[in-house]
């Protein structure tokens, strides 16, 4: 038996939507971000993605478990998360979307950091 949706609120104000969300493993996670960011990276050279796109990207998984795989993600080495340049310099929109990181601050920008990004086999 599959679990029901639960509908989540992403954004703020006039940009305030409303999606169905869906329970979303780790490993799950780990291939949507990767295949959104290539969609996300497409116009970007330097592949530095935005955290909140890749959020309205993803905007079927969960917040709080959008926030918990991508913190899991940076602990095992496969992505950098960067935070803003200047925090007071951000909206209250964009704030609203980044990742309030455990160390205390706030994650705006995401980095991968190598090719590999298919699960391991068993001869890895």
């Amino acid at each position: 038996m599959q679990d029901p949706a639960v509908m989540t609120e992403i954004g703020a104000g006039a940009s305030r939507r409303v999606y169905p969300t869906v329970p979303v493993g780790y490993e799950q996670f780990r291939q949507m971000a990767w295949t959104a960011s290539q969609r996300l990276t497409n116009d970007k050279p330097n592949g530095v993605i935005s955290i909140p796109a890749l959020r309205q990207a993803l905007r079927q998984v969960p917040p709080a478990t959008f926030n918990q795989h991508l913190v899991r993600l940076e602990r095992n080495g496969l992505v950098y998360l960067i935070p803003p340049e200047d925090p007071e310099s951000i909206s209250d929109d964009e704030r609203h979307l980044a990742l309030d990181h455990p160390a205390g601050d706030l994650r705006a920008f995401l980095l991968w950091m190598g090719p590999r990004t298919r699960p391991a086999s068993f001869w890895d």
